[in-house]
């Protein structure tokens, strides 16, 4: 399930030469980073409450927005190549634009889909989707610097 990106919510992934850029204007769509956890049931039959425990993590993410030459140069040859690992990070205001102490979370990504498409007589449009990096960390929440 998809969700329009925040007002104050910036969003920032590497460029092809792994810069930080701000891609926030282009986003219309995310759920941001959302850690996620596997639920394992663990409760016996005589208990009369399920009980339950945390499993592997995950946190994928979508973005989906407005397609352009720096959205495009920055995921055509990182999708599907896990040598391309890119910081996506997502940064949070409070009821304004991201400042220093504001909480962001981020973490290290590989693209495994990236699609530009069109409406008929409508604007192009692209949806991108990334996953951890292999060997990485689960993303983790900090401060805005």
């Amino acid at each position: 399930m998809s969700a329009r990106k925040g007002l104050f919510t910036k969003v920032i992934v590497d460029n092809e030469s792994l810069v930080a850029t701000d891609i926030s204007a282009q986003i219309t769509e995310t759920e941001g980073i959302p850690l996620q956890f596997d639920e394992i049931e663990v409760g016996g039959f005589n208990n009369q409450v399920k009980s339950y425990v945390s499993g592997r993590a995950d946190a994928p993410v979508t973005l989906k927005g407005s397609w352009s030459a720096t959205i495009h140069n920055m995921f055509k040859n990182a999708v599907g190549d896990d040598t391309h690992v890119k910081t996506v990070e997502f940064q949070y205001g409070n009821n304004a634009a991201p400042t220093t102490g504001d909480p962001k979370i981020s973490g290290e990504y590989v693209t495994t889909a990236y699609k530009v498409t069109a409406e008929l007589d409508g604007k192009q449009m692209f949806e991108v989707k990334l996953a951890i990096a292999a060997g990485q960390s689960l993303p983790a929440y900090g401060t805005v610097a």
